[in-house]
């Protein structure tokens, strides 16, 4: 993960992005607005949305406050047949001229009706144009409903230093109407245009700290909804009143029939001013109803092509100098025009994997109804179906199909000949922190392009011993900075399975994503705070936190060394367990697990499950949903999760006194010790690049130096570069407070006689994948002291979005969490509060090759 989450501790080391953590293009205007726009570079997100503005909603000031605004959600139906739904339209292509516009190089095809656009900044006028084109490209009338808008955004005090402060910090701003065409702020369709500011108070009294905002829609909007979900786009009314989040998603909808072989344009200008402080109150609040009124009365439309002009639906064309009004009315539609071949998803393998667990395929290759070699190309095939980097999920980095088969083969080869590992033919990836001998191990970054270790990972070699395929690499964020998003300068942005249009999280969440769609059996993922746990909560998996010295960080890329831990992710907590059996154990390159053999069970972490494991438990739970992001619907269904767990025989308590002197100073020492410094990130990567042999830099100062690293990340590897390494006593003074902090927690569970700590693994539903909004993970007490915490899925809230549990316990607990997670799994199958598999991702048609 990263620290840029929710509360982790900031302390030293500048951990608030200093840009988006996104792969954008950025133009700053004369105002020094920085306009931040999703395109196609380094596999974007690619749907011309303004990322921030060049100021992340952690600054709490800056430029302009958009948070992913500008994209186009569509829904195309034709006789009664709805194709795709209220989903962001990406995959364009844009890119840039160096300048100030962005072209579509690959129109994207949404059930036969073909979208381009077009993207224009003013560094004058200080505004962004978007044009938009729809056309039908089929023999039938198509409906087209569409939607222009997104985060308007907000911003925020600083976030506290750890999560013992309870988060009561945070303090949003609120975004409201403030004047719109009309004269009013009470937004409707016959409105042409309207402003957005921010502030404390959802009022014109306050200032707009963040920058307020405009949009001119021009005539023809059929309403305003709400666009933060896929499911309440078109539908869920736009709240023009401030509120916690009521207002910050604006959706401007269009309905738009369009006869077989015609085309609809739609032009939309954004304005944004820059932030307000007391003495300027509202001043540039009218600042951006001016430049919307002039753009109003005399729209820059002249650069815009005569097939443009023609079917332009929310402006008036005649008012165009060149507009030729007697050649748009002798246009004639296109003739048909040859539709995309449809795509059958198929799989050359006859064996179904979706869903199938560890246990199930190996019985099944026992038994001989299926082989390695099978199993293997069902992922694959999987892969090749469901992660396609502009409109798939984006989950893998590397893919090394010849190598996985090659290994697949071997496996069956030592089956027929006895041999019988626990993940004998099992295919599974790695996130790309992991040491891998046969393939590149970058980080993400384009700085450590061409790295090819020359030893595996402790991790990755016994997964290997016990007989694991590893079938490639997968997407982070770069160096595992960031727990919001995975987005890294080598593969771009994974998005998640549950809900394309929203991040997977971070920095795990190329792991998260993939085991989640079934594109791998498991998957290993590294944590220092939420990168297991968050992104295991949003994608719908379990996964473990375990014991600090339990498994091995040897030849594991680091973020911070007293907060990073290495683990899988699976769809099962026996799978997890069984994962968990193979990495533990001592080994010699990680001083921090040599007692790690007396506490791992003689049968394996698997072989106590029970389905009864709660019985009898006493469990204290946090009630923790701190900071404006967390979600009503998140607490609502947390709910549920309590009467499951009441229900498989546990005792719920409240404890509200976690947070008390003891516990409120070990974390504050903890927090003060140099933990997520500029310091402590120099020593952990030199360490790191020292050890480990066949990298193409040395050292941070030389990644720094390279200038390759995604540019979010370029001022902390420069600060990291320049730090003082800590001393001996620096490090001893972190280890002293780290363990004081777990002794704290621990003491507190004795005393109340607590089997375990229950909470949400996180507070909100991921964030939307085209924005840089905040996202509260609840990872700080395992990761910051390093007691062990099991995340569980728990189904799916009314946003259709999962939503974890998290049990964490005493050091070395980590088998009597596995052992509750598993119970609370069992009870709460084929319940509102058991885990769903994400909608789109069932088994491949089988398709035989001769």
């Amino acid at each position: 993960m990263t620290a840029v989450v929710g509360a982790v501790a900031t302390i030293g080391l500048t951990l608030t992005a200093v840009a988006p953590a996104h792969a954008t293009t950025a133009v700053t205007d004369t105002a020094g607005t920085t306009w931040d726009v999703n395109d196609a570079v380094a596999g974007g997100v690619d749907d011309g949305s303004i990322a921030t503005g060049g100021a992340p909603f952690q600054n709490g000031t800056g430029t302009n406050p958009f948070d992913g605004f500008g994209a186009l959600r569509a829904t195309v139906a034709s006789r009664g047949t709805t194709a795709g739904g209220a989903h962001i339209v990406r995959g364009f292509g844009l890119t840039s001229d160096g300048v100030d516009r962005w072209r579509t190089t690959s129109p994207v095809d949404v059930g036969g009706v073909r979208f381009t656009r077009s993207v224009l900044v003013s560094r004058t006028g200080h505004w962004v144009r978007y044009v938009d084109s729809v056309t039908n490209t089929a023999n039938v009338t198509k409906r087209v409903a569409l939607g222009f808008g997104g985060g308007l955004g907000y911003s925020t005090t600083a976030f506290p230093a750890s999560l013992m402060t309870q988060g009561k910090a945070h303090a949003p701003s609120s975004t409201y109407v403030a004047m719109t065409s009309t004269g009013d702020s009470a937004l409707t369709p016959a409105d042409s245009w309207a402003v957005f500011a921010h502030s404390s108070d959802g009022t014109a009294a306050e200032p707009s700290t963040h920058g307020p905002s405009g949009v001119l829609m021009g005539s023809g909007a059929a309403r305003f909804t709400d666009v933060e979900y896929a499911r309440t786009a078109f539908v869920t009314p736009y709240q023009s009143a401030g509120s916690a989040k009521g207002a910050d998603f604006l959706g401007v909808d269009y309905d738009v029939p369009l006869a077989a072989g015609r085309t609809a344009t739609l032009v939309h200008f954004v304005a944004a001013g820059s932030a307000e402080t007391a003495a300027t109150t509202g001043q540039q609040t009218a600042m951006v109803q001016g430049t919307l009124q002039a753009l109003a009365a005399a729209p820059p439309l002249a650069d815009l092509s005569a097939a443009q002009l023609c079917t332009l639906r929310n402006m008036d064309p005649t008012r165009v100098a060149g507009y030729d009004g007697a050649a748009c009315a002798a246009q004639r539609p296109l003739g048909p025009t040859p539709q995309p071949a449809r795509l059958r998803l198929t799989s050359s393998s006859p064996y179904p994997v979706a869903e199938k667990t560890v246990a199930q395929m190996v019985a099944d290759m026992a038994a001989g109804r299926t082989t390695s070699v099978e199993i293997t190309q069902a992922y694959i095939d999987r892969i090749a179906a469901f992660d396609v980097a502009s409109t798939g999920l984006n989950s893998y980095l590397y893919l090394d199909v010849a190598g996985a088969l090659a290994q697949a083969r071997k496996a069956d080869a030592a089956r027929a000949s006895g041999s019988t590992g626990a993940l004998l033919g099992i295919p599974v990836a790695l996130k790309d922190l992991y040491d891998t001998k046969d393939m590149p191990t970058t980080g993400g970054s384009l700085a450590l392009a061409g790295s090819r270790p020359t030893t595996d990972a402790t991790a990755t070699a016994r997964l290997r011993a016990a007989g694991a395929v590893i079938l490639g690499k997968l997407n982070l964020s770069e160096f595992a900075w960031s727990g919001n998003y995975s987005v890294s300068g080598v593969g771009g942005s994974t998005v998640n399975p549950y809900d394309t249009d929203r991040s997977a999280a971070g920095s795990s969440g190329g792991s998260g994503a993939s085991t989640a769609a079934s594109l791998n059996a498991f998957s290993m993922g590294t944590d220092s705070c939420g990168s297991l746990q968050g992104v295991s909560g949003v994608t719908g998996l379990s996964t473990i936190r375990a014991t600090r010295g339990l498994t091995s960080l040897a030849g594991v890329f680091p973020l911070e060394g007293f907060q990073d831990s290495a683990g899988p992710m699976a769809r099962t907590v026996s799978d997890l367990a069984t994962a968990l059996t193979v990495l533990a154990g001592p080994d010699p390159e990680d001083p921090l697990t040599r007692t790690a053999a007396a506490h791992i069970p003689a049968g394996g972490f698997g072989s106590s499950l029970s389905s009864t494991a709660l019985k009898g438990k006493r469990l204290g739970y946090l009630d923790y949903f701190p900071g404006e992001y967390a979600e009503s619907t998140v607490q609502q269904h947390f709910s549920g999760v309590l009467r499951q767990l009441g229900r498989s025989g546990s005792t719920v308590v409240d404890v509200t006194d976690l947070f008390n002197a003891a516990t409120s100073k070990a974390s504050a020492a903890y927090d003060a010790s140099g933990v997520w410094s500029s310091s402590h990130y120099h020593y952990d990567i030199d360490t790191f690049l020292r050890a480990n042999k066949g990298f193409t830099k040395g050292s941070v100062a030389a990644i720094a130096a390279s200038h390759h690293a995604i540019p979010f990340l370029q001022g902390p590897l420069e600060a990291a570069a320049k730090a003082k390494l800590p001393t001996k006593a620096d490090l001893a003074k972190t280890a002293r407070a780290k363990a004081a902090l777990a002794t704290a927690i621990s003491r507190f569970m004795t005393k109340n006689h607590l089997d375990a700590l229950v909470y949400p693994t996180n507070a909100d539903d991921a964030p939307l994948a085209n924005g840089d909004r905040g996202f509260n993970q609840n990872c700080q007490i395992s990761a910051n002291s390093g007691l062990p915490g099991v995340t569980v899925a728990t189904g799916l809230d009314s946003h259709g979005l999962p939503v974890g549990l998290e049990f964490l316990g005493k050091a070395w607990s980590d088998g009597r969490l596995l052992d509750m997670a598993y119970s609370y799994e069992q009870g709460a199958k084929g319940t509102a509060v058991g885990r769903k598999a994400p909608a789109g991702y069932g088994n491949l048609a089988y398709r035989r090759v001769s």
